[in-house]
């Protein structure tokens, strides 16, 4: 991001850059609320840092240390009745 660009841009180009860093890191299409979470921490860590990389180097280590991609979560459903896996699912189990 050049540096004459606009707060704005940048929280713009952050959601992208997050969004396609988190559907490789979770093995899947992040949901929109995780998506919002880490953009809040960015929110949160921009104004500190003295630059737009530095802020992101830590707003994608927290990506990299949030269960969604430290443990294979499994989905959980309020009657725990047998369902198919979805191809993210199937996919996250061959991997490990």
């Amino acid at each position: 991001v050049p540096e004459n660009e606009s707060t704005e841009d940048e929280t713009l180009y952050a959601k992208q850059v997050l969004q396609r860093f988190m559907k490789r890191a979770f093995r899947r299409p992040p949901s929109a609320e995780e998506v919002d979470g880490i953009l809040d921490f960015y929110r949160q860590v921009r104004p500190k840092a003295p630059t737009f990389i530095q802020a992101m180097r830590q707003t994608l280590s927290m990506v990299l240390v949030s269960p969604q991609f430290l443990y294979l979560v499994e989905p959980t459903e309020a009657n725990s009745v047998a369902r198919d896996l979805t191809p993210y699912e199937v996919a996250s189990r061959l991997s490990y």
